[in-house]
């Protein structure tokens, strides 16, 4: 009985160490394949279906009327150019939409005509050299639930909004132009994260870039002017954080409450020197450089605030301010106002001088 126990224990032994009297099985893994359009396929839907993980997609020049699902893992779709190569969607759909879909490039091409050009759910992805225009729907670009997008030397504009960070996404944006879009350039909501580096953010129908409902937004090295409210606007609990190296210039109506930079509802705005060692400039916007409310509070080290048709600095609502070697100059209003119980606290080598009402008013 005990020969007969080490005799079974032996066979088990060689079987879970492979060590069998049958050939071992080689794994083949296929290398990546390059799938062109239209000579291999005529259409891009049948050479995604056709793709494997890792798989290279080039789409030659044309125009193509088509709307795209991917769901496949590190695809890659690269056009000839985004003046060459040319999705158009239809008003009803989206023109591609990434659904779980990790490792997803798309590059030198132009998306147009959809309902929104790329939306990114529970995805992670990569744009570069595109043009995400003329959509109908919510925006060009929306990120929702959970997705971490790059987007990169990208134009986007003609869109309602131009991009959309919702849900727990991450958006990393870097060297893009995002312009003439009916309402926001840029918007965060629901705990969305947007980093904005090296863009050009301009004309835009609503805030240049808007932070919401606890989201957050990091800029540097950027532009943005002319957009026709703030060109930020944080609210609801949300935050901005300048990194250096921006101009925030000509955005706001004259309300008296849209500025340069608009804080409200609970929500801050930091400006420090952490990206750059070039200071931000708040200038020439149509009412105050930067509007704080409603319980908000603005630490602003190392900037800027100049020629203002308001209040350089707008305190009100219990709001708070901390300046660090800032310069308040040439402002229409005054250099700063408090009111209804906000807190200015001055440090460092803060300069007031030149504004048109006077340097302070109710704020010591």
């Amino acid at each position: 009985m005990k020969i007969m126990r080490l005799f079974i224990l032996s066979i088990v032994i060689l079987f879970v160490s492979g060590s069998t009297c049958y050939p071992s099985e080689k794994i083949v893994i296929r290398p990546p394949k390059v799938i062109k359009v239209p000579s291999d396929f005529s259409s891009i839907n049948a050479a995604i279906e056709n793709a494997a993980e890792y798989d290279i997609i080039e789409v030659a020049a044309g125009t193509y009327n088509e709307t795209l699902v991917i769901s496949k893992n590190n695809l890659r779709i690269t056009g000839g150019g985004k003046d060459n190569t040319i999705i158009t969607g239809n008003s009803a759909s989206n023109v591609i939409t990434v659904n779980r879909g990790n490792g997803f490039a798309l590059e030198k091409i132009t998306i147009q005509g959809g309902y929104i050009g790329v939306y990114c759910s529970w995805a992670g992805a990569a744009l570069s050299e595109c043009r995400i225009q003329n959509n109908i729907g919510d925006a060009g670009i929306v990120s929702t639930n959970g997705s971490i997008i790059s987007l990169g030397q990208t134009d986007i504009s003609g869109n309602n909004c131009g991009v959309m960070v919702l849900y727990n996404s991450v958006m990393r944006i870097e060297n893009c132009n995002i312009f003439s879009n009916s309402l926001e350039g840029v918007s965060a909501w629901f705990l969305g994260v947007a980093r904005i580096k090296s863009c050009d953010i301009y004309s835009n129908g609503g805030d240049g870039i808007q932070v919401g409902g606890g989201s957050s937004v990091r800029l540097s090295l950027s532009k943005v002017h002319g957009n026709a409210l703030s060109g930020i606007g944080a609210t609801e609990g949300s935050s901005a954080r300048l990194g250096g190296g921006n101009d925030i210039y000509s955005n706001g109506d004259n309300s008296g409450w849209r500025a340069g930079i608009g804080v409200f509802h609970g929500s801050n705005v930091t400006a420090t020197l952490t990206d750059s060692s070039e200071k931000d400039d708040i200038y020439l916007n149509n009412g105050p450089g930067l509007f704080i409310s409603n319980n908000s509070s603005l630490f602003l080290k190392i900037g800027n605030v100049y020629q203002n048709k308001g209040d350089g600095i707008h305190l009100t609502l219990n709001s708070t301010a901390q300046l660090e070697e800032v310069s308040l100059t040439d402002n229409t209003g005054y250099g700063i106002a408090c009111n209804q119980q906000s807190v200015l606290s001055k440090i460092g080598a803060t300069i007031i001088s030149g504004n048109t009402l006077g340097d302070t008013g109710g704020c010591w």
